[in-house]
């Protein structure tokens, strides 16, 4: 764990024998069975009551003395089904740990709904719901956010000949879209002023991370590809990968319109929002640089058909 910044966490939850899902973004684990093991019969020994532990005297030799971890057990109907383990949060203040386990719990009620799903082999409302009050207990600027985008990019898509099964799939990849913000510390999701270097490098995860997090639930593949390069731009100068023009999958593409347009219009931490007309004009500025020509002509026919 040596040199690791920023929060680092290890997820494992059993659904049954035949599947667990597991995520993490710790790249200095080598031993994560070994921690497996160790973190769930601490959970077995003490409860499913969620509380700060000692990694060092859990696993001695691997983690630094003083490094603490708040483990939050997930728990189902009738047994533990595994754990969320959240770490560098030794300097967290009070509000920042109540939001933290708002956070957890969300994500917790999360997992449980897709396991739920999994077992009826359909993507539910409710899944998607529990993962976007998740994210969205970051950041009370960004309340509805999620929702909206996917409403403009449900329209968009209609517009451009999408199936009725495509249409729901780029509806929840839209809902999904930030949900690697659980990533990202809060006092940089609502920072007032510019973020620094080192905030942008956090800020600019979470299309990775978010991919990371859904990517072991199969019935959420189809949604992927959105979450993932919502940020790319048409020039090829986007994140996380660069790329260019119909490289980019096509409803990243209208994700991306959909979410610029819906940012512009709302109130963020850092400025008021922007008039309708102005964040208009900003779309048509963006076109071929920033935006897919053919996604930003659908959205404007959206706009003057619906009065969205």
């Amino acid at each position: 764990m040596n040199g690791e910044t920023g929060f680092r966490y290890f997820i494992s939850i059993r659904v049954n024998e035949a599947f667990t899902y597991e995520v993490h973004n710790c790249s200095s684990f080598e031993r994560l069975q070994n921690l497996k093991q160790v973190l769930t019969e601490e959970i077995d020994r003490m409860g499913s009551k969620p509380r700060f532990v000692a990694m060092h005297e859990l696993l001695p030799g691997y983690f630094e003395p003083g490094e603490v971890g708040l483990l939050y057990p997930v728990v189902g109907s009738v047994r533990n089904l595994g754990f969320i383990l959240l770490l560098n949060v030794k300097d967290c203040t009070p509000r920042e740990l109540a939001l933290i386990m708002t956070l957890l719990k969300g994500f917790a009620d999360f997992a449980g709904s897709v396991y739920t799903s999994l077992n009826g082999g359909e993507i539910t409302t409710e899944i998607v719901e529990a993962a976007i009050e998740a994210i969205e207990a970051k950041d009370l600027y960004t309340r509805g956010h999620s929702s909206q985008v996917a409403h403009y990019a449900r329209h968009i898509a209609a517009v451009l000949g999408f199936s009725p099964q495509e249409l729901e799939m780029i509806r929840y990849s839209a809902l999904l879209h930030d949900i690697g913000k659980i990533g990202i510390q809060e006092q940089v999701l609502t920072k007032p002023g510019p973020l620094t270097d080192r905030e942008w490098e956090q800020i600019r995860t979470h299309p990775e991370v978010g991919e990371q997090i859904l990517k072991p639930l199969k019935l959420l593949a189809p949604v992927l590809a959105g979450v993932r390069s919502h940020h790319e731009r048409y020039d090829g100068s986007g994140y996380p990968d660069g790329l260019k023009g119909v490289e980019i999958p096509l409803q990243a593409r209208i994700i991306a319109v959909a979410d610029a347009f819906d940012a512009m219009t709302s109130d963020r931490a850092y400025r008021k929002a922007l008039p309708r007309e102005v964040a208009v004009r900003e779309l048509q500025k963006g076109v071929g640089l920033q935006f897919d020509p053919e996604v930003v002509k659908a959205f404007l026919e959206v706009l003057g058909k619906e009065g969205l």
